[in-house]
């Protein structure tokens, strides 16, 4: 499903997406409040982009650390958020990169500080931690959209399409190592209506939250 979500695309500018190789499913509001009530916590950490996901979710928990290094009070916030005892499952949502210029090296510590601090706040064995991919504690790492034609100028060479394509596919790959899921929202974009040329309007982000609850709802009991 994340494979079919990350590949799909657009027929046109600002045409409706679609998945590509199976279909996603398009939830009502009950169904979306079901699936997220089969979780304790699902917390979301990341930055602008995935805040404005949050937007369209009004989903539980919201922490903002957008840099790498992240500054102590910034983990402390996300500790202090994980419930240690939860009476079901729990999910985190991950989301980073433009604020570190989309260099790669900074973004996998980024993801490996953020898990390290989950894993320790939750005491999480080794063997938990080599099952994670679809076990009890998932994490899906979520990475930037397209650029579109008013992106700043100066932010072309840095963060422009090119640049996001190849941070995509990286950032898979580091998914793939950390056992963790990974959702690329470039092809669903790259056609889509930016309208300052870095976030997405609430049509798109809604689409990003449909993908996210998506994810929740094919989780392993």
């Amino acid at each position: 499903m994340l494979t079919a979500m990350s590949s799909g695309g657009r027929i046109g500018r600002d045409a409706p997406y679609v998945p590509r190789g199976c279909d996603m499913r398009w939830f009502t509001t009950e169904e979306v409040c079901e699936i997220l009530g089969r979780f304790s916590q699902v917390i979301l950490v990341g930055d602008s982009m995935l805040r404005h996901v949050i937007g369209a979710l009004n989903i539980i928990v919201l922490e903002q650390m957008v840099h790498y290094p992240i500054a102590d009070d910034e983990l402390k916030r996300l500790e202090s958020a994980i419930d240690t005892k939860p009476g079901s499952r729990q999910a985190f949502v991950l989301g980073h990169g433009l604020w570190n210029n989309l260099e790669i090296d900074k973004t996998k510590a980024w993801v490996e500080t953020v898990i390290g601090a989950i894993d320790s706040k939750l005491r999480l064995l080794p063997r938990l931690r080599a099952s994670r991919h679809g076990g009890n504690l998932p994490i899906l790492l979520l990475t930037p959209n397209a650029a579109g034609d008013k992106k700043p100028d100066e932010f072309l060479i840095a963060q422009g399409n090119k640049a996001l394509v190849r941070f995509e596919h990286a950032m898979a790959r580091e998914a793939a190592r950390l056992r963790i899921d990974h959702l690329g929202t470039w092809n669903m974009s790259i056609q889509a209506n930016l309208y300052d040329g870095v976030h997405m309007d609430m049509r798109g982000n809604l689409l990003k939250a449909m993908m996210v609850v998506n994810w929740l709802n094919l989780l392993e009991e």
